[in-house]
């Protein structure tokens, strides 16, 4: 199996800038994700050497994060401060209708203009919160990527044997089940044709990828004889080391360090594996 290793987040704080980098140096990381409505996105595209540049995707962001686009222009989106509004909310109100299209397709195509006016051209699209696979979003990034040459997408959609392997943070089980439902869905319709990994990892455990976590997935993949093949397994991770722009996120509760070294040690169990 080859192991696509994927950092979310890139550009959220210098910590987490600073952690890709590092990881993409020691070969422990495939690909990351740029969350162009961060502060730090443009000071992590400058300090990315360039030969990596081609391994920065879009994490398009739909919530919490000040938006791309004047408030103006995408009213259905935003608070009264002209923030996006939180995730629950959105999600919500993208279920039922309570926001626009027009402002959805508005923002997303925002998003990729700003990484394409950092020198990124992406190419690959995943989405903060896996919003992107939720009707009508999944519909709008279906046209967005094909119009911008973007030709993958993340397919969120948890491999069973991995997720249930180690003890999983039991508040997130039910979120990983209707994320992986939405994702058969959006594949089935609108993102069809589109290229992904065959599996994918990190929904249940998310930035929770602790030595034991990675322990337990490594016996999986070694005793069903992922090691080998051609099918294509993709990691989430949330790789940060800790600064004080990161104490914003505190209630996330995520450990960045974990993560990080998570990315370091499946490099080394799967040497040769990493994409």
């Amino acid at each position: 199996m080859r192991l696509c290793i994927t950092a979310d987040d890139f550009g959220l704080t210098p910590g987490v800038n600073a952690a890709v980098v590092d990881l993409f140096e020691a070969g422990a990381l495939s690909h990351a994700s740029a969350l162009v409505c961060s502060d730090y996105v443009e000071d992590g595209i400058k300090g990315l050497p360039e030969r990596f540049h081609d391994r920065i995707g879009l994490h398009l962001c739909l919530d919490g994060e000040m938006p791309i686009s004047p408030a103006n222009r995408i009213p259905t989106l935003v608070t009264e401060a002209g923030r996006l509004k939180s995730r629950g909310r959105m999600v919500a109100d993208i279920l039922t209708g309570r926001v626009e299209r027009q402002d959805l397709e508005t923002e997303t195509r925002a998003q990729v203009e700003r990484l394409l006016s950092l020198g990124i051209q992406p190419k690959y699209l995943d989405g903060h919160g896996h919003l992107h696979v939720l009707p009508v979003m999944a519909s709008i990034v279906g046209s967005v990527v094909r119009e911008y040459g973007i030709s993958r997408v993340r397919r969120p959609v948890e491999m069973p044997s991995l997720a249930l392997a180690a003890a999983p943070r039991v508040t997130r089980l039910p979120v990983s089940g209707l994320i992986s439902m939405a994702a058969i869905w959006a594949f089935r319709g609108p993102l069809r044709g589109l290229a992904k990994t065959d599996r994918f990892i990190g929904l249940a455990h998310s930035g929770h990828l602790t030595a034991a976590v990675l322990d337990s997935w490594i016996r999986v993949l070694r005793a069903d004889g992922s090691g080998a093949g051609t099918s294509t397994l993709e990691v989430m991770c949330h790789p940060g080391f800790e600064d004080e722009a990161l104490k914003k996120y505190e209630h996330w509760q995520y450990e960045h360090k974990c993560d990080f070294a998570a990315a370091i040690k499946l490099k080394q169990a799967f040497p040769e594996h990493i994409i």
